[in-house]
């Protein structure tokens, strides 16, 4: 997880395209994959994409 940090404290919601993908995830209840992104890591800066995965549970 070193170096990962910034990765696991941000918040998907400020980005656009990140937050694009996970609403249509969640409205829709399917697994989306977004366009490519630049990662968030500490010292890098990489190429990547996320894959959303709803996952609801009962309460």
């Amino acid at each position: 997880m070193e170096g990962n940090k910034a990765a696991l404290a941000f918040d998907l919601f400020s980005d656009s395209t990140r937050q694009k993908y996970l609403i249509r995830s969640l409205e829709s209840g399917n697994v989306m994959s977004s366009s490519q992104i630049t990662l968030i890591e500490e010292g890098k800066s990489g190429k990547g994409f996320l894959i959303f995965y709803p996952h609801y549970r009962d309460s």
